[in-house]
């Protein structure tokens, strides 16, 4: 009898969590919001990257000798941290921040067409390629130039803290002149403290 009364207590207990967990609501938080939970790359940092490399590629000094709007496509952005990234994010992110911020200046290439390219040059859509490769494949989509970019990462992690360090570089590549004629990069470092829990 005993047994089976606390049983019954257990149960009872037990409801209101499971519920909890149930008929948990979601609630829409404003994008622009900074996001400072944990240390791993988040929506923030895509955006604060994404903002610095448009705004320091519309001072470049080339932009004075381009006839404008200049053929632009972005071959890649290659992930050489050791999270999940999805780096296609990056570039789309530049890819739109550049064209609400620079109307005329710039014009895309299809993305699609670049890769067809790319395949017929087996080159990966991983944005590694070398400045003659650039070139070659620049020349064959049609574009003056072609943007490529790595994002590296180096991450420490002990008992009380989580700290990561991200790079974005960056680097535009002028398919008539075989040289690079832009390259920038963008540092980010983070630090979440651990939690201690409690019983």
């Amino acid at each position: 009898m005993k047994i089976r009364f606390i049983g019954i207590c257990f149960v009872v207990m037990a409801t209101p969590l499971v519920l909890g967990c149930a008929t948990g609501k979601s609630t829409y938080v404003d994008t622009s919001v900074v996001d400072e939970k944990g240390a791993q790359f988040g929506d923030t940092d895509m955006k604060l990257m994404a903002e610095e490399m448009v705004s320091d590629l519309l001072q470049a000094a080339f932009l004075d000798r381009v006839e404008k709007p200049a053929t632009i496509s972005i071959v890649g952005v290659a992930n050489k941290t050791s999270e999940f990234i999805n780096t296609e994010d990056i570039a789309d992110k530049i890819m739109i921040t550049l064209i609400d911020n620079a109307s005329g200046v710039f014009e895309f290439v299809d993305r699609e067409m670049l890769e067809e390219t790319m395949r017929e040059f087996e080159l990966g859509a991983g944005g590694i390629v070398s400045t003659a490769e650039a070139t070659k494949l620049g020349r064959a989509a049609g574009v003056e130039f072609l943007m490529t970019g790595t994002l590296s990462s180096i991450t420490k992690v002990d008992r009380r803290e989580d700290q990561r360090f991200y790079r974005l570089s960056v680097r535009l590549v002028d398919v008539e002149r075989n040289t690079v004629a832009w390259v920038h990069e963008k540092e980010i470092r983070k630090v979440a403290k651990k939690g201690v829990l409690k019983w």
